[in-house]
């Protein structure tokens, strides 16, 4: 269990569960976005979606798409192709300048009541978009909030603050339009040195012609709700952290039976989280909350771990997005803890 206390008020943060399969020595990475149980969040998924080359509208395009899916699969999906790609040479009828230019993702969300009033009073509305390939401009309401120089990557996943931009009262519309380029690569020529670092292919395997470009993995909308009222911005609200990126890391060490029959474990652990603040916070100030990690009903015996962070205002990044840092646990000595036997 995971959560975080919040200076004087010791105010539970968040609640992630960690499940090691009778405690095997191996490595479980885990990606985790849990806000506060102390809390309501609303949230969205973001699937319904029109799709088409930037810029172009006919009879054709755009055309509805359900996402995830990449470009080319999304066609596949509407019925766009009167062939199967994966069937003989098929796959070469499908015309890759098609995907030389850009193309563009619309979708759109109306606030409503509920959303209206947690906003107002104090949350943060965070788009989540958990894989884009490759290179994309997020526009929301036609303001333009990441772009493409630095809002890029096969295997990043971004959370992005979008609710100065979007209208928040209820009843309120808002478009969202996310424009994607493919990743510089050229997979027949294998001794091609300017690829861009992504989901690639060896020369000899077929390679889709839009090179997996796409929104490939979910997107939703979230709204942290703000865990107490408003009040300067320097005071820490544990309603507005998200954890993710939990790692751990065991190594198992078998002692043999204890007198009862149980089976004696040393294990020496490494855990690591990274924490999200989505609050406001002035130049020149902090707000610092404690990361508490209890696997008690895992390790029975262990004490709750605890490391303190430390906040500072958003991080310089050329997107709004939340102040993040890590906390780790590591190499923590179990030896004398004794697991029941199975």
């Amino acid at each position: 269990f995971l959560y975080f206390i919040g200076g004087m008020s010791r105010a539970l943060l968040a609640v992630t569960t960690l499940t090691l399969a009778a405690f095997a020595a191996a490595s479980v990475i885990a990606g985790h976005r849990d806000a506060s149980p102390m809390t309501t969040t609303l949230s969205t998924s973001l699937s319904a979606w029109s799709l088409g080359p930037t810029g172009v509208s006919n009879g054709t395009f755009p055309l509805p798409v359900t996402v995830p899916c990449t470009v080319v699969a999304c066609l596949l999906a509407a019925g766009h192709y009167p062939f199967d790609p994966f069937y003989g040479k098929n796959l070469q009828r499908i015309y890759k300048p098609d995907f030389a230019v850009p193309w563009t993702y619309t979708t759109t969300f109306t606030t409503t009541a509920a959303w209206a009033d947690a906003y107002a009073s104090g949350g943060r509305i965070v788009l989540e978009l958990q894989g884009i390939n490759y290179r994309a401009d997020l526009r929301v309401n036609g303001k333009l909030v990441a772009g493409k120089d630095a809002f890029y990557g096969a295997l990043n996943r971004f959370e992005l603050d979008v609710g100065a931009v979007m209208n928040t009262s209820a009843g309120g519309a808002n478009v969202f339009n996310i424009t994607l380029w493919r990743m510089q690569d050229d997979p027949e020529h294998w001794r091609n040195n300017g690829t861009d670092l992504g989901v690639s292919f060896d020369d000899w395997n077929p390679h889709p012609p839009d090179l997996s470009m796409g929104i490939y993995r979910p997107a939703s909308l979230r709204l942290l709700t703000a865990a107490t009222a408003p009040s300067s911005p320097a005071t820490f609200d544990p309603g507005l952290v998200t954890f993710d990126g939990f790692v751990a890391h065991t190594e198992l060490l078998l002692d043999g039976e204890s007198d009862t029959g149980a089976e004696e474990v040393s294990a020496y652990l490494n855990f690591s989280v990274a924490a999200t603040y989505w609050g406001d916070i002035p130049t020149g100030q902090t707000v610092s909350g404690d990361v508490v990690l209890d696997i008690s009903s895992l390790v029975p015996g262990l004490a709750p771990l605890r490391r303190t962070l430390v906040f500072g205002p958003s991080d310089a990044t050329p997107y709004p997005a939340g102040t993040t840092q890590r906390a780790v646990w590591s190499w923590i000595d179990t030896a004398g803890v004794v697991l029941p036997p199975p």
